[in-house]
């Protein structure tokens, strides 16, 4: 399991350095300033990302929620409940990982695109935009990671008894931080796009 994670992991962060050198050959080789140019790619590609990153978002939201639920059930005894819960969320950790490396590949695509963006401006905003879609993909690395790990140990709490609350304490607080870092991050990348469109894409 562990390895199946770390190969996931070495993926996408493979993904993101090829994400980041195409944004930078980009605005390397950007053209001069001349006639509006956004290439259909582009703007294919944005719309899938934004309508990608807003539903992980709102996943990660749910799985948020989910340990709330988890915790009131546990403070009523209530463990085969809670273990359900348990089990529903680690069945959705591949699913986000899927998901993000689909994010991650849809701003790749959009960083190709870009290099033929005209005005200097507009590519500026777009290379803007996928460098936050780019830090939002590795906060939900770190946030898929902490999410498995905080319900392995909470599966292993119900059936044993026996764990170290403080653990699972700071694995719910660095998830909840993860989790809003997530959010700010899809809001901005979907405020830039969004400034985007109006100022050159429509």
């Amino acid at each position: 399991m562990q390895e199946k994670q770390e190969l996931k992991k070495t993926i996408l962060i493979t993904t993101l350095g090829v994400v980041l050198m195409f944004a930078l050959v980009a605005v390397t080789f950007g053209f001069s300033k001349s006639k509006t140019n956004i290439p259909e790619l582009f703007i294919s590609e944005r719309a899938s990302g934004a309508n990608i990153a807003t539903e992980l978002a709102k996943e990660v939201n749910v799985s948020v929620d989910a340990l709330l639920e988890i915790d009131q059930l546990d403070r009523e005894g209530r463990v085969f409940e809670a273990r359900q819960i348990v089990s529903e969320q680690l069945s959705k950790v591949n699913q986000y990982q899927v998901i993000t490396i689909d994010l991650a590949d849809h701003l790749g695509s959009m960083a190709k695109a870009s290099a033929t963006i005209k005005p200097e401006e507009a590519k500026q905003l777009a290379i803007e935009a996928i460098s936050t879609g780019v830090a939002m993909v590795s906060r939900l690395i770190t946030y898929n990671a902490l999410m498995d790990e905080l319900f392995q140990t909470l599966d292993a709490k119900f059936l044993t008894g026996r764990v170290n609350g403080k653990s699972i304490n700071n694995l719910v607080t660095e998830l909840n931080n993860s989790a809003r870092d997530i959010n700010e991050l899809n809001t901005s990348f979907n405020a830039i796009l969004d400034n985007f469109d109006q100022t050159y894409a429509n």
